[in-house]
């Protein structure tokens, strides 16, 4: 069996070239063969958003714990100021236009 060794970068082409001088046409087809295997991927699963069941459901605790007097429901002025936290840092993550203007007024 053939060991390649490798001491410079090389490009594509220059390392077919190797391949096809150092190895045999049948050790060429177990390479290819090998390449066309598909590698399982190794990344993390998804995310799962959650669903309006979940919101609702979430919902329906909270109201409950608030109910039992275990939790203080939010209020309006720091839900609007909460979306405004979200929205700034989009923006400045980049998500968004740097021109974009964010802006809530109480009424």
């Amino acid at each position: 069996m053939n060991t390649l060794k490798l001491t410079i970068p090389l490009t594509i082409p220059q390392l077919a070239e190797m391949l096809h001088q150092q190895f045999s046409a049948k050790e060429r087809q177990q390479l290819v063969e090998l390449m066309e295997i598909p590698k399982p991927n190794a990344k993390r699963p998804k995310k799962q958003l959650p669903s309006v069941a979940d919101d609702l459901r979430e919902a329906f605790i909270e109201l409950k714990q608030y109910q039992r007097g275990e939790k203080q429901l939010q209020t309006l002025d720091d839900f609007l100021n909460e979306l405004k936290h979200q929205a700034l840092g989009k923006i400045q993550a980049g998500s968004q236009t740097s021109h974009q203007q964010v802006s809530f007024a109480k009424k």
